[in-house]
Formats: C-alpha cells, sequence, structure tokens
C-alpha cells in the first residue's frame, strides 16, 4: 500500500503578500479572496510568516493604522511541513495546533502549496 502524502491532497496557493504590503492592502486582498489568511514570502518566493485575519483584528482592536507594513503585524516561522510529508502526519500536527491551514514548503522554503483543513476531507 503506497503511502498518502500531502502533495496529493494540497493545493497550489495563488495569491501571496509581501512584508511591505500594508495591513490595509493585505486586509482588502484577503476580503476580495474570501480568504482566512495568506503567506508572507520574500522576492524569491521564499515564505517568511503568515498572516492572518485573527492578526488583523488585532491590530484594528489595538487602533493601529491600517499604513502598517505587514512585516510588523505577521505571526514568524509559521509551521509548515514538505510536500512528501504523510497526510496522516500532517492531520496531526493540523489538529493538536488548531490549524486551519498548513503552508507546504519545498526545500529551500518556497511555497509549494497549502492543505487546508478542508483537503483532509476529499
Amino acid at each position: 500500500m503506497d503511502l498518502v502524502t500531502v502533495s496529493s491532497r494540497a493545493r497550489p496557493q495563488a495569491w501571496t503578500v509581501r512584508p511591505e504590503d500594508t495591513l490595509e492592502s493585505a486586509g482588502r486582498g484577503l476580503v476580495e479572496r474570501r480568504l482566512h489568511w495568506a503567506p508572507v514570502v520574500d522576492t524569491s518566493g521564499a515564505v517568511l510568516a503568515v498572516l492572518s485575519a485573527w492578526d488583523l483584528l488585532r491590530f484594528a482592536v489595538e487602533g493601529r493604522p491600517g499604513s502598517m507594513p505587514v512585516w510588523q503585524a505577521c505571526t514568524y516561522r509559521p509551521v509548515s511541513v514538505a510536500p512528501e510529508t504523510p497526510l496522516a502526519e500532517a492531520s496531526r500536527i493540523m489538529r493538536e495546533l488548531k490549524m486551519h491551514h498548513l503552508p507546504v514548503l519545498s526545500s529551500d522554503g518556497r511555497l509549494v502549496a497549502v492543505l487546508s483543513s478542508l483537503d483532509l476531507l476529499d
């Protein structure tokens, strides 16, 4: 029996934000795309962090300006997995950490795909 891996279920991530983007523009992008989070990538496509709707909400409640750059609000060193990670292991990580999205990174840290909790239902 073949081992089911993350790469068999994860989906390519089409939208990302950059560290220098403003919170307002990133928030608008999330709303327009009906997303709850976005990977924050550098110019080479390497994942630096993630920006979630919770990050944006926290800064809004604190009265922080939307003109602030994303790098001041995002979560650095996000938990991630490699494409060859067994799906059961990724599912366990997501369950234990109460995550709904898990970045899938290549060996050089570039975003390959995203595994969502809904992808586990396929």
